[in-house]
């Protein structure tokens, strides 16, 4: 069975008054400042063997979160986010620049090419003298920039829903004011369509 992820975007009902608008865009430009970090400094080769957990574990331990100002609940989801996005950017290139040549080099052998594949994988290609070579001159002159979004990125932990008495779904999402949550109204949604995983809530409403 192959998992898929579905993506609703939901307007917020009403307008924002200033206080909350000014709370999310202080959030959203925090998290852009994590997003750049994180993208400065491991979109590159030689850590594209570490998984996000590793790598949100070695920038807890430097004490990261304390030099932003969200909560680090909603750092370590924005971290979690751009390292998916930096692996989504690097197995692009290594799909359309480095599998062709892996499947010439093979040829009809099989196992040299799932070897091969396996090591890309992994992010091992390293051990392989020629795959490193073709993979370094893939991303040769390629630096890519996180896109400047101002969005907030949310696990299911960092809000909470509930429906009120007139049917409306509001959503409370953490601030930087430990205790305090911001709601935000989304209407009449159908039970389905209520969020209950990660979201991500764009300055656009």
């Amino acid at each position: 069975m192959t998992s898929m992820t579905v993506t609703r975007r939901l307007p917020v009902y009403g307008s924002l008054n200033a206080g909350k608008a000014a709370s999310l865009a202080n959030m959203g430009a925090e998290l852009d400042r994590v997003r750049t970090g994180v993208w400065a400094r491991f979109c590159g080769l030689k850590t594209a063997h570490l998984s996000k957990r590793q790598i949100r574990d070695r920038l807890m331990a430097e004490g990261a979160p304390a030099g932003f100002g969200v909560p680090q609940r909603l750092w370590r989801a924005t971290v979690e986010d751009t390292v998916d996005k930096i692996r989504a950017f690097q197995r692009a290139v290594i799909a359309t620049e480095v599998r062709p040549k892996v499947y010439g080099r093979a040829g009809k052998d099989k196992v040299e090419r799932k070897r091969l594949l396996v090591l890309v994988k992994s992010g091992r290609w390293r051990e392989d003298s020629w795959l490193s070579r073709h993979i370094r001159e893939a991303f040769a002159g390629k630096s890519p920039r996180p896109r400047v979004s101002g969005s907030i990125v949310a696990d299911n932990c960092s809000y909470d829903v509930a429906r009120d008495q007139n049917g409306q779904v509001w959503l409370a999402v953490m601030t930087t004011i430990q205790g305090k949550r911001l709601r935000l109204n989304l209407g009449r949604l159908p039970e389905k369509m209520v969020p209950t995983s990660t979201i991500r809530i764009s300055p656009d409403g």
